[in-house]
């Protein structure tokens, strides 16, 4: 949530900060991972993909 003195609009168009740029960056190197393993295995890539959630690296 953005601090109350801040308009929203302004708060969600900012610049990400260090820590959120860094995590940023993470989560969209394993997303290129996760989406390199189903093109390379589309089999077997849609089940380890899908079975694969961002949310539990971080």
């Amino acid at each position: 949530r953005p601090p109350s003195t801040v308009d929203p609009a302004d708060y969600v168009l900012s610049k990400f900060n260090n820590d959120e740029t860094e995590e940023v960056e993470f989560i969209i190197e394993d997303s290129m991972e996760i989406i390199d393993s189903f093109l390379e295995n589309s089999e077997n890539g849609i089940k380890k993909a899908s079975e694969r959630r961002i949310i539990d690296v971080i």
